[in-house]
């Protein structure tokens, strides 16, 4: 089924027989605002464990349990300068089943059933019957996963870098928002919240498995409607996710006392124009990514600075992001071989083996995730979100046809534009 967008969903339907399960994606996306991360994040923990019919969590497990041990999530996740909220059920197809275990059951029917149950059948009210131990109890699950934020110290280095690194104060905030923010909430705004979520974020459908199109379209007919002039012919179109504004920053030594080692992290901003996705992923792979890297190679195998170096592409933010675990006072001296590996990589010094093997580990990534239908049904998600998005079958001819001189030419507009050392130190903060 071809990609449709109507007045309240966007649904891809991939019919596919390669697996035994089909995987339903259900997507509510809208752009990063300041100060609503907490509400979202929290909302994502409490529609994962609760609905107005299943009460809590052993509800809802005894409901997967009947579908089979389907698998059921919710999660939040930032895209460019969006804010998208996922819920995402998996569950076997019933044709694999043995026909005496199934009586009839309707299995796909349930199965979205249960999930519209799970999205729209929410009331965060006491007086509505909604459980306030729930509430207890998702907030301190939300605070120990903030907590555990702070305890790897790579997760702090990147959180620090990103309050430096993005103009806008939504781009700067963690996903999972803020501690103080997550112990105020009260029931009254996440109702609040929630509604808004349903009734203005755009909706998204993704489906990977054997489901008809009509079985699909008839089923999300039924499911509620968004408000009266949100819809994509009269006053909100499709979001496509756009590169939050960065900072060029000066280089700047954060000291924590509690660090026993220094982390060194270097953000390198692609071009706005002309760059491919398959050019940059090869350039990544061939930079940083991965064993047979220059970084691996050069930084952490024939110099031994480094535990650990990696580069990483984040294609939705436009950047390249280095980042090396090292001994104290040693990150000056990392951020220095980085910035001589990307010179060297401008100048075409450019190994043709090495440049096979990050084309090859580029490609092997793609046909993993193509085994797996969770990472499909996002990509297609993202796919949707962004821009001009190869297809995944355009993406790996563009892979497979990416020449030396095109890295060369992409990496030479790669804008160093913020580099950050954080090491142990006394002062809470310094230069």
């Amino acid at each position: 089924m071809a990609e449709k967008s109507r007045s309240d969903w966007s649904v891809k339907n991939t019919r596919s027989q390669q697996f035994n399960s089909q995987t339903v994606t259900i997507a509510f996306v809208k752009e990063a605002v300041f100060g609503e991360a907490s509400k979202r994040a929290l909302l994502s923990y409490l529609m994962a464990v609760a609905s107005m019919k299943y009460p809590n969590q052993q509800a809802v497990t005894k409901k997967l349990m009947a579908l089979f041990g389907a698998n059921y999530q919710v999660r939040v996740q930032s895209y460019g300068n969006l804010n998208v909220l996922l819920f995402s059920l998996t569950f076997v197809k019933s044709e694999r089943l043995d026909p005496s275990l199934v009586h009839g059951m309707d299995l796909e029917k349930e199965a979205l059933a249960f999930l519209k149950e799970m999205i729209f059948d929410q009331r965060f009210d006491e007086k509505a019957g909604f459980d306030p131990a729930v509430l207890k109890a998702e907030k301190q699950n939300l605070a120990q996963a903030i907590l555990a934020r702070t305890d790897d110290k790579v997760t702090v280095a990147m959180d620090e870098a990103r309050q430096r690194l993005f103009k806008d104060k939504a781009a700067q905030e963690s996903i999972l928002g803020s501690l103080e923010e997550v112990n105020a909430l009260t029931l009254d705004e996440l109702q609040q919240a929630y509604e808004e979520m349903v009734t203005t974020d755009w909706r998204i459908v993704d489906v990977q498995g054997d489901m008809s199109d009509t079985f699909l379209e008839k089923q999300l007919a039924t499911w509620p409607k968004k408000a009266v002039g949100q819809d994509s012919n009269t006053k909100t179109l499709q979001p496509r996710a756009k590169r939050p504004a960065v900072l060029n920053r000066p280089f700047s030594v954060v000291f924590r006392e509690d660090f026993q080692q220094a982390i060194a992290l270097a953000h390198f901003k692609l071009p706005n124009e002309g760059e491919t996705l398959a050019a940059a992923m090869v350039l990544n792979a061939y930079f940083g990514a991965g064993p047979s890297s220059l970084l691996f190679r050069e930084v952490r195998e024939k110099q031994s600075l480094a535990y650990h170096v990696a580069s990483r592409l984040h294609w939705d933010l436009g950047l390249v992001t280095v980042l090396a675990e090292c001994s104290l006072g040693k990150g000056r001296l990392v951020l220095t071989l980085i910035d001589e590996q990307l010179e060297s990589l401008k100048q075409g010094k450019i190994d043709q083996g090495a440049f096979d093997q990050a084309k090859q580990l580029v490609l092997s990534g793609r046909k993993k995730m193509a085994d797996s239908p969770q990472e499909s049904a996002m990509e297609e998600l993202f796919r949707g979100l962004t821009v001009d998005f190869p297809t995944a079958s355009e993406l790996a001819a563009a892979i497979s046809a990416v020449t030396i001189e095109e890295i060369v030419a992409l990496a030479a507009k790669l804008k160093s534009i913020n580099r950050l050392v954080m090491e142990k130190g006394a002062a809470a903060n310094g230069q």
